[in-house]
């Protein structure tokens, strides 16, 4: 079993920020499992002609709760996960108004 130590820098309610490390032990893209390996934090990229990207976000459950970090699907494989994430709980209120590909994310 492949893991992926995830170190975001989650933002408060106030703006603090504090730096929780989070075991990925499971990925699932596009509602399908996916293997851990393919997470990184590796923004610069070679990437072959034609390749394309989605945006998305990972949702992770933690004891202090949930937390909600961009990301971009590459078509090569790699999830590229980034290094600020939020509280869900401190982003409740704005859930309605944020838009991903199209979508709200309330969705």
């Amino acid at each position: 079993m492949s893991f992926f130590l995830l170190k975001p820098h989650v933002v408060g309610p106030e703006g603090q920020i504090t730096t929780p490390d989070v075991i990925v032990d499971h990925l699932f893209v596009n509602t399908e499992p996916a293997p851990v390996s393919l997470v990184t934090h590796e923004i610069w990229r070679q990437a072959p002609a034609g390749e394309t990207a989605q945006a998305a976000y990972g949702i992770m459950a933690l004891g202090g709760g949930a937390l909600i970090l961009p990301a971009l699907v590459l078509s090569s494989g790699p999830v590229v996960a980034a290094r600020c994430a939020w509280r869900l709980n401190n982003l409740s209120q704005h859930v309605g108004s944020v838009e991903l590909n199209g979508r709200r994310l309330s969705e």
